[in-house]
């Protein structure tokens, strides 16, 4: 979680214009963003690389977290 905040920041907020707002994103949207960049079907270095160490369960804590924040 701690990686994520670096540039979506705690409230879902991105940090820059190139970094997207997470909060109140749909869980199963997520869900299927975080395991593409882990499984490489989506194509972004930074996110591939921290997405990859991410079991099942963190990828679940932190959609759940990030789809739980209001806009």
């Amino acid at each position: 979680m701690i990686t994520c905040v670096a540039c979506h920041g705690t409230d879902g907020v991105g940090k820059s214009f190139q970094y997207p707002n997470l909060n109140g994103q749909k869980l199963p949207y997520l869900i299927k963003q975080l395991k593409a960049f882990r499984f490489g079907e989506r194509k972004a270095p930074d996110m591939a690389r921290m997405a990859r160490t991410l079991t099942d369960e963190e990828i679940a804590f932190v959609a759940e977290y990030y789809s739980k924040l209001n806009n």
